[in-house]
């Protein structure tokens, strides 16, 4: 074992040997340097967990499932999918924040883990950039709003004409309050200036039955979870709610070019690493999900669930992240969801 301790000089030493002092210190530093690149050098080299912090079903995990097999191979490892579900992604956040910084335990996360829950919740064991570094965007996911085919609404400008005549008569459900749907359904009557009253419920199931009756009269929804009802003519879709329109449903515009100019809203999922992750690691992972995600076979069946397949580098992720906090902030505050 080579002792990388100090070296101490006593005055007299002949000079051949102070040089095999100095070359014997020169080679050990070498020798630890190179092996502290070695795991960047060699990454992967055992299976990678990919931590779902949400339980099996929904879209998020099928989602981590489809995209993993195809970068599995391209790094030539097991990329495999763990669900550790509960405190509505908390614990599975947790596992990885405190995990070994060595890129073999990723986080699959959306916003409202690493946005939206660190904003209502102060006092999270994680903290979503301090506990992690940003590896890449995978996955934009448009809300699409949906209303009875007996309201007299056909477009968003519809809407808040309604709304605006009759403030406070209008019902929008969701999953509960802080959820992605009451967050992106309260930036709307934000900047549109309307009034609605917040109907929560325990699923969503029971929404569209309310909807398609209706007991409320809107609902953000993510498009596969419609689409029927859409096209069986149940419900009417008035706008999606991402920056640009969706490509399962082309022919309904955005919110922002519907009658609220700059609004966007959407339900990303990304993969994180455990923070101070080498950045060759980090490297290496994101140019594999980002060739992996330009596979047709998956941008198909992405598309057939209403996902829009979209890359990132780091910084634009660690952006993204930073942007939504900000903005999003205003607003938990405003409608009175953060907990003290």
């Amino acid at each position: 074992m080579i002792n990388s301790g100090p070296i101490h000089l006593q005055k007299g030493m002949p000079v051949k040997l102070l040089i095999s002092i100095f070359a014997v210190a020169f080679s050990a530093t070498s020798i630890g340097s190179a092996h502290a690149q070695q795991p960047d050098a060699t990454y992967p080299n055992r299976p990678i967990r990919l931590i779902v912090p949400l339980p099996p079903g929904g879209s998020v995990d099928p989602t981590a499932r489809m995209v993993a097999a195809k970068v599995g191979p391209r790094l030539k490892q097991q990329f495999v999918v763990e669900n550790i579900p509960g405190g509505s992604g908390v614990i599975g956040a947790e596992t990885v924040a405190r995990a070994t910084p060595d890129g073999y335990t990723l986080l699959f996360a959306t916003p409202t883990i690493m946005v939206t829950g660190p904003l209502i919740n102060r006092n999270l064991p994680y903290h979503p950039t301090r506990d992690f570094d940003p590896v890449s965007l995978v996955v934009s996911n448009p809300f699409v709003l949906v209303v009875p085919a007996s309201l007299p609404v056909n477009t968003t400008a519809d809407l808040i004409a309604l709304a605006k005549r009759k403030p406070g008569s209008l019902n929008f459900g969701t999953s509960g309050e802080g959820a992605p749907q009451h967050i992106a359904i309260e930036m709307l009557k934000s900047m549109a200036g309307i009034d609605m009253l917040h109907v929560p419920y325990k699923g969503g199931g029971q929404i569209q039955v309310d909807l398609v009756a209706g007991r409320i009269q809107l609902y953000a929804s993510s498009i596969l979870g419609v689409s029927s009802s859409i096209k069986s003519g149940k419900l009417k879709a008035i706008a999606v709610t991402t920056a640009k329109r969706a490509g399962a449903l082309p022919d309904v515009p955005t919110l922002s070019e519907s009658g609220v100019p700059g609004y966007e809203f959407d339900t990303w999922y990304a993969v994180f690493a455990t923070a101070r992750t080498p950045t060759a690691v980090i490297g290496r992972l994101n140019s594999e999900i980002v060739a992996a995600l330009s596979d047709p076979e998956l941008i198909k069946s992405m598309a057939a669930q209403g996902s829009d397949l979209r890359s990132s580098t780091p910084a634009a992720l660690g952006a993204i992240v930073k942007n939504e906090t900000e903005r999003l902030g205003k607003l938990v505050e405003k409608i009175g969801l953060v907990e003290r």
